[in-house]
């Protein structure tokens, strides 16, 4: 970072040349203001040396709006397309309307605080808010990373616990009425492989032939179905687990299932 000293009227400035605008990419300068030459220059050093030391951060005109739609763009192929979904629906339907044309700069705990208040009161459950924060408070973690702000000023927050309803589960003769609805369903095995061996819709709809071992009688798996906009795809890569196959009258369901080959 470079800077010179200059002289205005009475007065001494020094004159520093600052990352361009991350909003418009036009140049920059952070003009400090001293009475005589040598506090200016004392001046000018302290400055640069608490940029270069993390201590100064300037997002320039750079709104918490346009902000989020570069965070987004970052995280989009990180994550699973129905994360991502969920990320951008409650940055730009929860947040934007209520901070958005805030300065990324000037953005303070209150704004969050009360943001989280107002959610409350619109009718959003504790959860819901306490997951808006959290995205809320991942996104400006990268923007202190990327030296848009020098804190994140969520954790100065109190944010709404989420609830944790106690789930519910099936009686064994609930499991059975529905075994035996699915008995003339083209799907019958689908259904007994999701309770039989707990599995999730994604994972059913993951299951391709080679994850299938018959003569064994365990299933594998290794991905997991996502619908995004309409497309379908495959998340790999997440940890396999195996899953004994229930010996009865299962395996003579699988095998008349037409599963992807792909």
């Amino acid at each position: 970072m470079r800077g010179h000293i200059e002289k205005r009227g009475k007065t001494w400035s020094a004159v520093i040349d600052m990352p361009r605008d991350p909003a418009t990419g036009k140049r920059r300068q952070k003009r400090i203001t001293a009475p005589t030459k040598r506090a200016a220059e004392a001046k000018m050093a302290e400055f640069i040396a608490s940029v270069e030391q993390g201590g100064f951060a300037d997002s320039g005109q750079l709104t918490v709006s346009e902000y989020l739609e570069q965070w987004l763009r970052t995280v989009e192929s990180n994550v699973r397309p129905s994360t991502y979904r969920r990320y951008s629906d409650l940055m730009r339907k929860r947040v934007v309307p209520a901070v958005g044309s805030v300065r990324l700069g000037k953005l303070t705990p209150l704004h969050a605080q009360r943001l989280y208040t107002h959610l409350l009161e619109t009718g959003l459950s504790a959860t819901t808010v306490h997951l808006v924060h959290n995205i809320l408070h991942r996104s400006l973690k990268q923007a202190v990373r990327w030296g848009l702000l020098t804190r994140n000023v969520t954790e100065s927050v109190d944010a709404p616990q989420p609830m944790n309803p106690a789930g519910k589960t099936w009686s064994a003769d609930q499991v059975a009425a529905v075994l035996h609805a699915a008995e003339k369903d083209a799907l019958a095995a689908l259904w007994r492989l999701a309770l039989l061996c707990g599995l999730r819709r994604g994972e059913l709809f993951g299951l391709q032939w080679r994850d299938g071992n018959l003569e064994w009688g365990r299933c594998h798996v290794a991905r997991a179905a996502h619908w995004s906009w309409g497309r379908q795809r495959l998340r790999t890569g997440a940890a396999r687990l195996r899953y004994p196959l229930p010996a009865w009258r299962v395996c003579g369901g699988i095998a008349s299932i037409s599963l992807s080959t792909d």
